[in-house]
């Protein structure tokens, strides 16, 4: 299993938004999260990010369960890459873009043109790393995003609500994108989707969620 989860509670201001007893999460699989908004989608994500961490609960990853020690998560979260449903666009161009998390690694800037250039040919923005980055559209900034996410090669990709600032005419692209990635780099993809028909069509495995508690698995 990549995720193993028992008893994890989460709360915000006092109000509890996560009660998961049990759950895991397969390696190099589809899982979808489906649940209407405020379900608690986005907090699980973040605590599969280890972004948040639970007020009471375990968690185990690649069968190790954490400590949540600095150099843990620091060594963690090289292997975990997640795209938010609002993605922040830095100022400058496409390639600065894709090249942030690089930079924040310190990867040496002779290696970025290749492996930038490798993301954007998977994403299909071959020719974009000149252009102003925040000129382009609702699907071409989700593929920036995505391109962003795997320049860090990550074994992990977490995906909160992948189309839902995309025009519906690009929805089935970024939905076979990420098929197509899924299937050329073998790794775990869990996605958060208010959308039933959607998490059939790209995943193994539903996870329905409602009001913090899993519904359905």
């Amino acid at each position: 299993m990549m995720f193993e989860l028992k008893d994890i509670i989460k709360t915000y201001g006092g109000r509890k938004v996560l009660e998961i007893p049990c759950l895991s999460i397969r390696d190099k699989k589809i899982t979808a999260l489906v649940g209407p908004n405020g379900a608690g989608k986005s907090t699980l994500l973040s605590i599969l990010a280890f972004l948040q961490r639970p007020e009471s609960g375990r968690i185990s990853f690649q069968g190790k369960e954490l400590n949540y020690s600095r150099s843990e998560l620091r060594d963690i979260r090289l292997k975990v890459t997640m795209v938010e449903q609002n993605p922040f666009i830095f100022r400058g161009t496409v390639f600065s873009n894709i090249a942030y998390g690089l930079r924040v690694r310190g990867v040496n800037r002779i290696e970025w043109k290749p492996m930038v250039e490798e993301a954007q040919k998977r994403v299909g923005l071959s020719g974009f790393a000149s252009r102003d980055a925040r000129g382009l559209s609702g699907g071409e900034i989700q593929r920036l995003a995505l391109a962003r996410a795997l320049v860090l090669k990550p074994s992990v990709l977490l995906l909160d609500e992948p189309t839902a600032h995309v025009d519906s005419g690009r929805t089935a692209s970024i939905e076979n994108l990420i098929i197509e990635l899924y299937h050329e780099l073998n790794f775990t993809v869990v996605l958060a989707t208010h959308d039933p028909d959607q998490a059939q069509r790209l995943t193994d495995k539903i996870i329905s969620l409602d009001s913090g508690r899993i519904e359905k698995e």
